[in-house]
């Protein structure tokens, strides 16, 4: 049975950098989305180096995230990506029209593993895994710098 509690991924594309994080034992998945990808990767396209990641690191999650706009464009997008390896995580937004939501209750309901992302209170991360309803794997990801940044208390969220 896996152990409940925080998980630490890296946030990066890099595949030396995945490696040595690996190597010293200090992550429990990778998240990653098109635009450290277009940074990191060389050039590559996303989705084909969503697979490369997903080949050379298969015991790890991988939380991709998605990019499309509409409902039903952000559905598609996940299936697409989930696909890959049965390790992927489909990293969600917490949009803010509530779309967020809709999909994380979607996903969830459909068994695909769910990242929610952009989270910047306690609130939004209980909105988010109420909206799961306990099916699936769930993770919520708060964005500690951008709450510190808008002024709030990081740690005071996380606890």
């Amino acid at each position: 049975m896996e152990k409940l509690g925080p998980k630490i991924f890296a946030d990066t594309s890099k595949i030396s950098e995945i490696e040595r994080l690996q190597e010293l034992g200090l992550i429990h998945g990778i998240t990653t989305n098109s635009g450290i990808v277009a940074k990191e990767a060389g050039g590559a396209e996303p989705f084909t180096y969503y697979r490369e990641l997903a080949k050379r690191f298969p015991e790890l999650p991988l939380s991709i995230q998605l990019t499309s706009k509409n409902i039903e464009d952000l559905r598609d997008e996940a299936k697409r990506y989930v696909d890959i390896s049965p390790r992927v995580v489909v990293k969600v937004p917490m949009y803010t029209d509530g779309r967020g939501l809709t999909l994380i209750r979607d996903l969830s309901e459909a068994g695909i593993p769910i990242n929610v992302t952009a989270l910047m209170s306690k609130e939004q991360v209980l909105l988010a895994l109420m909206a799961t309803e306990g099916k699936g794997t769930s993770y919520v990801s708060l964005l500690y710098r951008r709450i510190m940044d808008g002024g709030g208390q990081p740690q005071k969220e996380i606890s």
